[in-house]
């Protein structure tokens, strides 16, 4: 809120499954998220050493190229996109996870974007399992980080954050190492399609920001968990390391709405390009 309100240039945050980019999102900034280890953690606490990542939060996609740079310690060529680009959505997976109105929001953005773009779905079969298997590698691995704290008791963790440490603590090696797998298989999936595609797009979060202490929307498919419908829509994307921007694009139920820009894996600069592209159609949303 501090870079939406200009209180701050900019924000630092760190993103293991979806904390830079889901604030940034109900705030109406830009989020980014960069390739798993493009910015290095030293010094840092971790919560899961797989998972995490650092990156900013901004008002500008240039904004956030520039910080990157900084984070980063590199010098990086953004360039500009130089052709009509080829974008790729998850519909059958995006099936029944999007309230109504982030439906709606979405579908009139694709069709704008089919205009601009050439836009075609995807199956990444794999996402399916991603929430189940990020869950278990996160859990383990916070639990491990924190032993000594969680030994002692957990003082200080509120709930929210003891009890899935705790369950963290009840992971079996075979499910650690059977999550593990399943990451190397969406990994591969989306690698490969990637190869073909300049970005996967779709909402960042199912719904428009939710109340405080909500823990159920309504989506396509019924009730769903806020975790859910916010986090299992980040995530599977911090878990497999991939660069992924989101970015402000009109309005969802009066709040900000965000489209979430997924890029191939080291190429931080083409998706900063591409978030460029994408910044002045969705200053001009309508929706």
């Amino acid at each position: 809120m501090a870079v939406a309100s200009r209180i701050g240039v900019a924000g630092l945050g760190s993103d293991t499954g979806g904390s830079v980019r889901i604030p940034a999102a109900f705030s109406g900034v830009v989020g980014f998220k960069p390739t798993y280890g493009a910015i290095p953690l030293a010094g840092a606490l971790h919560l899961s050493w797989t998972c995490d990542h650092a990156g900013p939060l901004t008002p500008t996609v240039d904004d956030a190229a520039l910080l990157f740079e900084v984070m980063a310690q590199r010098r990086t060529d953004h360039g500009h996109v130089a052709r009509r680009p080829r974008l790729a959505v998850p519909a059958a997976w995006l099936k029944g996870r999007l309230s109504a109105s982030m439906r709606a929001w979405f579908e009139g953005h694709l069709a704008a974007l089919r205009t601009q773009a050439d836009v075609f779905d995807v199956e990444v079969p794999e996402l399916f399992q991603a929430s189940a298997a990020y869950t278990a590698i996160v859990r383990a691995e916070a639990a491990y980080v924190h032993r000594v704290a969680l030994a002692a008791g957990g003082e200080g963790f509120s709930p929210g954050v003891l009890t899935p440490m705790l369950a963290g603590q009840s992971v079996t090696l075979p499910d650690y190492l059977d999550a593990m797998a399943q990451r190397e298989r969406l990994r591969a999936q989306l690698d490969a399609i990637l190869r073909d595609y300049d970005a996967l797009v779709l909402p960042t979060t199912g719904v428009s920001a939710p109340r405080r202490g909500q823990t159920e929307v309504q989506v396509e498919s019924g009730t769903m968990t806020t975790r859910e419908a916010v986090l299992g829509m980040t995530a599977p994307f911090s878990y497999v390391g991939l660069p992924t921007l989101s970015l402000p694009y009109g309005r969802v139920d009066g709040l900000p709405g965000s489209l979430q820009v997924v890029g191939a894996r080291d190429q931080d600069a083409a998706l900063l390009a591409l978030g460029r592209w994408f910044e002045p159609l969705g200053a001009r949303s309508p929706v």
